[in-house]
């Protein structure tokens, strides 16, 4: 066999080392159907492949296949690794690497320890893949948000529905009847809060604030001025204006600290790996034990 996956990966890697001629049924069976296997069960696929043959010792039909293996599962891709000493081969991986969501390095084979290291502990490079826990704590964020404005306003008996006015706003200014301005008021709002939550990730992740109550509630404070700021510039810019009370500019800000301290403790809540989170509520004498190696291998593959 002149392919063979490598055992000393973690299950969400396709690692395989390629020797002598390789033709497209043997890569189709034992490389396709691996980064098949790793999409569907995690996701997100890492990768990394050593090449200790001539890419001319590929078949024509597998050398198409490990060409166009870069863009299946498009979405997917966070590390590839290409190990080889054949220059034109990284060369040609370097220059690909922009047109991927995730992250392309190329290693000379004395470099596999490196390349290796760089696969297993490399992390998140997938905007799409990095994004997704911000993206559900803005859900949660906004959610209690906007669950905080609406039970307001059923107790004060005000329009504190911050969705709905966005969609009047929409309705009297767009050729939309009532029903599709009103989902977009909906998609508007928690937009706005996905936005929200992207600064506060990126100030987390930067280092720039540490995840606190005192950080949400400073953070909740600076975004409600902000909001109440930005309210008043659209009422006041809108051409037909809905009405709205000054009870609504003060409730933005209990509204806007509750959102932040949601989105703090979600963002906080998601640095943790599963793992790590399972581990804070084990005795020591287990969270301190060594991890066991890695398993490989999500089904047997034909010999």
């Amino acid at each position: 066999m002149m392919l063979r996956l490598l055992s000393e990966y973690p299950d969400d890697v396709v690692a395989y080392e390629a020797t002598g001629r390789v033709n497209h049924a043997e890569y189709e069976r034992i490389v396709m159907r691996r980064v098949d296997q790793v999409a569907a069960r995690y996701g997100k696929i890492n990768f990394i492949v050593v090449l200790k043959t001539k890419m001319e010792r590929y078949s024509a039909a597998a050398l198409l296949d490990y060409l166009l293996i870069s863009f299946r599962h498009f979405s997917k891709w966070n590390r590839m690794a290409i190990v080889s000493d054949e220059d034109w081969v990284r060369n040609v991986y370097s220059w690909l690497s922009p047109l991927f969501l995730g992250a392309i390095r190329s290693y000379c084979l004395s470099g596999l320890d490196e390349a290796r290291q760089w696969i297993i502990d490399g992390g998140n490079v997938n905007y799409l893949l990095s994004a997704e826990k911000p993206l559900l704590a803005s859900v949660k964020a906004t959610s209690l948000m906007t669950s905080f404005s609406y039970l307001l306003s059923y107790l004060l008996r005000e329009n504190f529905k911050e969705p709905r006015l966005l969609g009047s706003m929409i309705h009297r200014l767009s050729p939309l009847n009532s029903k599709n301005a009103a989902i977009t008021g909906w998609l508007s709002h928690y937009s706005m809060g996905a936005a929200w939550t992207h600064l506060y990730h990126v100030l987390l992740k930067r280092g720039f604030v540490r995840p606190s109550l005192l950080t949400g509630l400073g953070i909740g404070v600076a975004s409600g001025v902000v909001g109440i700021l930005i309210w008043k510039t659209i009422l006041r810019l809108h051409p037909d204006p809905p009405a709205v009370k000054s009870a609504f500019y003060r409730h933005l800000l209990p509204a806007h600290i509750l959102f932040a301290l949601a989105a703090i403790h979600s963002l906080k809540d998601n640095q943790a790996s599963p793992v790590t989170r399972a581990r804070k509520h084990m005795p020591s004498f287990i969270s301190h034990k060594t991890s066991p190696a890695p398993q490989t291998g999500l089904l047997p593959l034909p010999s």
